[in-house]
């Protein structure tokens, strides 16, 4: 069983009833560090054994935040298509280096939250 950080009990309710996960990429935050690196929350809703703990019930919905970078969403989809090379994944946004505004960490954004939705089906 996954050690989960921030692990609680959700009334939220499951969309993705048939795999019993949901993922959504709401918001991201500049880390407090030299380089500009951006972290994107994933937030996971599921009900799912592998993220629950000894005190949930089979119909208990969790939630939980994990933080994500640019680079973890492109290895994601690198191994992904390498496995699967039928998978249909929508685009990542460009990588930029230089320059980033807050329209392209807002497109970022939407192109995480996509593909995760996507994969939650």
């Amino acid at each position: 069983m996954l050690a989960i950080k921030g692990l609680q009990l959700t009334k939220r309710e499951l969309r993705n009833v048939s795999t019993g996960i949901d993922l959504s990429v709401p918001s991201y935050e500049d880390a407090s560090s030299p380089k500009r690196v951006q972290f994107y929350h994933v937030v996971v809703i599921s009900r799912l054994v592998h993220f629950k703990r000894g005190e949930h019930s089979s119909e208990d919905v969790v939630q939980f935040m994990v933080q994500r970078k640019y680079s973890d969403f492109e290895q994601l989809q690198e191994n992904l298509l390498q496995s699967h090379p039928e998978l249909a994944l929508p685009p990542l946004p460009k990588w930029n280096v230089w320059f980033l505004n807050e329209d392209d960490l807002e497109d970022r954004k939407v192109s995480f939250d996509s593909l995760l939705k996507k994969l939650a089906r």
